[in-house]
């Protein structure tokens, strides 16, 4: 197994409420984002984010199992399906797409120009109410040329929590936390079709045990205790301040707490990460950025095509397929670009029963994917999703692990799919066997 990288993590954390930033109400009837997705994309690796002592650790796919976050931390909130229609058909389903966040090569069009790059786009759930968020899961995806994998100076990214968010019939957003991290990681082949992604694991709770380097963060707070948390919005579930009756904490009224997560990317050469006045990066060094777009847990129906939501504690409740893009044409004011969808998750686009993938009569993509972005949110009231490498669920890891392993591999059985590591490809070869060897000699927590 190869040595993991260890490189300095760069970051800033801001904090508190949103009441300063002008909000402007848009329409909320959700329009079609006619940017279509692109195809191809591949992930390269994992990065382990140790963000209260600046540790980077990369592992490459499939040299290196992905690391989990802190590890007393289960599932609280989790869209990471890749792959929901390999089930129906391996061989034609097995395609990541991701959906285009930055394109430098778009300003000037009278359509996008002014959110050409520097948007931030907006995604959102329900979780049960004081609930603590202590690690976080997610991706960022780049063109950007990093043969040497030594980060691309001034490429970063700012991810952002916000409560009363439930999407276009939200006004008044309140913010929890955020964190940038900047230099990020690039494409390390450069000149090659496709955009990279790397996936990442952020522990956001107080590891020195002094509160200064602590971000962990509670949603939907009901009594003024932020359990644990460092930062938290108090009586944010109950607050009614429009006066109707209704907690504002809790716009869709089905009794979790709405919150949001949204992501800023951050170009070469437009911010200046270490205060000197300069900003940092070469501004002609801009290239494209793409969000992923991943599935919630749940289950494909094999005569329809359609994809049931997994609404249980580490699914994702309260899930709509749809995302909205905030953008600054002024300084401190944010105006929402609109509602958008991918226009409903599918496996048969069609409608016609037979499941084509690509080859279509009609020349369309038969794979309709879910307009919703990858991220997993952790804390110590989630559930802890079972080991994988117990493959005959007996609770131990051994000899007959490898045995039901090594049947199902023969068998073509996607039980035996464990490459990469982050959901597998639909593929049956020696990069998954490799992985499952490496998963069962690090053994289960």
């Amino acid at each position: 197994m190869s040595t993991p990288n260890t490189l300095s993590l760069a970051l800033c954390i801001a904090v508190g409420s949103a009441s300063s930033v002008g909000q402007a109400a848009t329409d909320p009837t959700p329009q079609l984002f006619h940017r279509a997705p692109i195809a191809g994309a591949e992930a390269v690796g994992h990065i382990y984010l140790n963000l209260a002592t600046g540790e980077m650790i990369k592992n490459r796919y499939p040299q290196s199992p992905a690391p989990r976050g802190n590890t007393s931390s289960g599932e609280i909130w989790v869209v990471d399906n890749r792959v929901p229609c390999a089930a129906i058909d391996p061989d034609l389903y097995t395609i990541s797409f991701v959906g285009i966040a930055d394109d430098p090569g778009d300003i000037g069009d009278p359509d996008f120009g002014d959110i050409a790059f520097g948007a931030t786009y907006s995604d959102w759930g329900d979780v049960p109410p004081d609930t603590v968020i202590d690690a976080i899961q997610g991706s960022w995806w780049t063109e950007h040329a990093d043969p040497e994998e030594q980060g691309v100076e001034g490429f970063g990214a700012t991810w952002s929590f916000w409560e009363w968010d439930n999407g276009f019939n939200s006004c008044m957003p309140l913010h929890i936390v955020s964190f940038t991290l900047f230099n990020l990681t690039g494409d390390p082949t450069p000149g090659e079709p496709g955009i990279r992604g790397w996936h990442f694991t952020a522990d956001l709770y107080d590891l020195y045990g002094d509160g200064t380097t602590d971000v962990s963060f509670e949603i939907g707070d009901t009594d003024g205790d932020p359990q644990g948390a460092a930062f938290h919005n108090p009586y944010s579930f109950i607050t009614d301040t429009s006066g109707d009756g209704f907690p504002d904490g809790d716009l869709d009224g089905n009794g979790l707490a709405d919150f949001s997560h949204r992501l800023q990317y951050h170009q070469p050469g437009t911010m200046d990460f270490n205060g000197d006045g300069q900003p940092d990066g070469d501004p002609t060094n801009l290239a494209r950025t793409a969000i992923a777009l991943w599935a919630p847990r749940g289950e494909v129906d094999p005569l329809t095509g359609v994809l049931t939501i997994d609404q249980s504690i580490g699914g994702s409740a309260g899930i709509q397929d749809a995302f909205d893009i905030w953008y600054e044409p002024f300084p401190d004011f944010y105006l929402s670009f609109g509602t958008f969808w991918y226009g409903g998750f599918t496996c048969d686009r069609n409608g016609n029963g037979v499941f084509e993938g690509d080859v279509n009569s009609d020349g369309e993509n038969d794979y309709r994917p879910f307009s919703s972005f990858g991220i997993g949110l952790l804390g110590p009231s989630g559930v802890h999703p079972p080991c994988r490498v117990d493959l005959n669920g007996d609770g131990s890891v051994d000899f007959f692990d490898i045995q039901a392993f090594l049947a199902a591999f023969n068998s073509g059985d996607l039980l035996a799919d464990f490459s990469p590591p982050d959901g597998g490809d639909g593929e049956l070869n020696f990069f998954d066997i490799q992985q499952f060897l490496l998963e069962f000699n690090a053994g289960c927590p």
